[in-house]
């Protein structure tokens, strides 16, 4: 349902990263929680290969 293209998926990502949230706080609606974890997880293996 959502994708790594989501609005929803792009606005807890960022909500996250500011620190404003945690991972936690992203519900399990569908298949939201996994795909901003997917992301999440992009972002850290980016950072370490900088």
């Amino acid at each position: 349902m959502f994708t790594e293209s989501s609005v929803v998926v792009k606005a807890w990502v960022r909500k996250i990263n500011e620190g404003a949230v945690s991972v936690d706080d992203v519900p399990a609606l569908a298949n939201l929680r996994d795909v901003v974890i997917s992301l999440l997880d992009d972002s850290k293996g980016d950072a370490e290969n900088v």
